[in-house]
């Protein structure tokens, strides 16, 4: 129950995912309801605070959890907050909380011997290079962009199109089409101690506002 298996719309193939928290909404929420600034500075602000946040954590179930436990009464927390907290450390925590609900999807791929060991990452949140490095130092792998501004629009364009017989298939679609950035991000090993704690303590406190809302 944390990931879903669907037919592809190529035949002899399954889409395999997990259809998510609302990391886009999380960071769009902080930066209209707490912060009052446009959803882009989350990301320069996280950029100023330190990996882990200063031990804040915050638990990205704004409309309830599809990871790691699929819980419609599951919402969001910030936990740990102090006086010496700032608005940094929430844009720096919102982000991390993203990455740790990735690492649980990730994780269980990976049991199950499914993707490679590079992510490949489209969307808005791909354009910032903190983002990307958290995602690297959380998971342990490297990260790399998908140089597509719209990857949801393009994906159907070539899928109609290989089926009208402009592409061959979907791999020449694909390498005809698609730019990937030259270098991925890859982890710090110097920060993976530190979020392999701070994702411990993400799972413990999970368990606990889950057990508390029951």
């Amino acid at each position: 129950m944390l990931v879903e298996t669907h037919a592809h719309a190529l035949k002899g193939f399954y889409l395999v995912e997990n259809p998510g928290f609302v990391s886009g909404g999380s960071t769009k929420w902080l930066a209209d309801n707490v912060l009052g600034v446009h959803q882009a500075a989350i990301f320069d602000l996280a950029a100023q605070a330190p990996p882990a946040a200063d031990g804040l954590l915050f638990i990205p179930a704004l409309s309830g959890a599809m990871t790691p436990t699929w819980n419609a009464q599951m919402r969001g927390v910030f936990a740990g907050l102090s006086l010496t907290h700032t608005s940094h450390s929430l844009a720096r925590a919102v982000l991390e909380g993203c990455a740790f609900a990735f690492r649980d999807v990730v994780d269980r791929f990976a049991a199950m011997g499914l993707g490679h060991e590079e992510i490949r990452v489209v969307g808005g949140g791909a354009a910032s290079d903190t983002w990307m490095q958290i995602k690297a130092d959380v998971t342990g792998r490297p990260v790399r962009r998908v140089l597509v501004k719209e990857a949801t629009a393009l994906g159907a364009a070539l899928l109609a199109s290989v089926a009208v017989g402009i592409f061959s298939d979907l791999n020449d679609a694909v390498s005809r089409t698609v730019t990937m950035a030259e270098e991925p991000f890859v982890p710090d090993a110097s920060n993976r101690s530190r979020y392999n704690e701070a994702y411990r303590r993400y799972r413990d406190l999970y368990d606990a506002v889950e057990g508390a809302l029951a």
